[in-house]
């Protein structure tokens, strides 16, 4: 089904809830239709952009070409084995639902990145992570349509280019790739996940916790510090946390001996904490009109009601020219701008 609209409202498409409109905006459930549409209406695809939930983007302004949505498509079990499973899952089913889904089967892995907010194709994209746990852990494969030449494949993990908050997904030779489904290899034995301290701590009064422990406590750890983007708009952390060499993180240490560093994948580098380096800098909970900093989490940009793309763009850069004269460190947006 293809369902096709034009001067579409995006402000209920996307988290930050910002008025913007796309000039034509499809909707579909099947690969095949889609491809079919495209060779027949050409013209509309010289400016296109796939989206989800929309949880991950900021539209500076009204969009002048093509929006493609895919629709959901289930959740299904295709393999079951002794200790795993595998699952496997539209793109455009919510990513918190499917977390729901696995651990109420008692599939376990995904139940630390509850109330991630999005959609199910975002996860390989984004490589989401949270609290000790990443995507990258449990995909072992995504299904793409190429809009480019009308083909359909399965991408193993393995060529996927999995990084901190990165994907092959994201990289311009492929931005014509839409994430259809996902498959994800869960397990049976019950394993939990309680590498970060946070959890650890919340969990700590109880014996043997298991999974639908985990996710009760992973929600109640997010909805403590994140504010919900059906009440107050916004697209979750705004930046990544900075990746630097270990002599610029050591020396930084030397000024700031209370500096959180993390180690990450990188040799010779370490990870910061993006959230604190805001935090240093004063601007935890600063607020331009209805754009403003989360007062509980200084990595979340808010809009309180009537922020336009452009007013949280420019937060945005003042928060960056901010930490950036403060530690000499550029803080890179998680979130898409368009």
């Amino acid at each position: 089904m293809i369902r096709l609209t034009e001067n579409e409202a995006l402000k209920g498409r996307h988290t930050l809830g910002v008025q913007a409109y796309s000039r034509y905006f499809l909707e579909t459930n099947k690969l095949n239709e889609l491809f079919d549409f495209k060779t027949s209406h050409e013209a509309l695809w010289s400016h296109h952009l796939i989206i989800g939930e929309g949880s991950n983007l900021l539209f500076k302004s009204d969009y002048p070409g093509l929006i493609i949505h895919p629709l959901p498509l289930g959740i299904k079990v295709i393999n079951n084995e002794n200790d795993y499973v595998i699952i496997e899952a539209g793109a455009a089913e919510n990513w918190d639902y499917l977390v729901d889904w696995t651990v109420n089967q008692g599939f376990a892995g995904l139940e630390n990145l509850s109330l991630i907010p999005g959609s199910v194709g975002a996860a390989p994209v984004q490589n989401i992570g949270a609290y000790g746990a990443e995507a990258k852990d449990f995909i072992t494969e995504v299904l793409v349509g190429d809009l480019n030449n009308n083909t359909s494949f399965w991408v193993q993990a393995d060529k996927c280019k999995f990084g901190y908050r990165d994907s092959i997904f994201k990289q311009k030779e492929q931005s014509d790739w839409l994430v259809w489904k996902v498959r994800f290899k869960l397990y049976l034995d019950g394993r939990t996940n309680q590498r970060y301290q946070g959890l650890k701590k919340q969990l700590k009064d109880m014996l043997n916790p298991g999974i639908k422990e985990v996710r009760q406590a992973i929600k109640s750890l997010r909805t403590s510090k994140l504010p919900d983007p059906k009440e107050t708009g916004n697209a979750g952390s705004f930046f990544k946390n900075p990746i630097i060499s270990d002599p610029q993180a050591n020396e930084l240490l030397s000024i700031y001996p209370d500096l959180p560093v993390y180690p990450c994948d990188k040799p010779d580098h370490m990870k910061l904490a993006a959230a604190w380096l805001i935090e240093q800098c004063g601007l935890k909970g600063h607020r331009r009109n209805d754009a403003g900093i989360y007062p509980k989490q200084a990595l979340v940009l808010v809009n309180y009601g009537n922020a336009t793309g452009e007013q949280l763009f420019e937060l945005a850069a003042y928060i960056q020219n901010t930490v950036q004269q403060k530690f000499e460190i550029k803080l890179e947006p998680e979130v898409r701008i368009v």
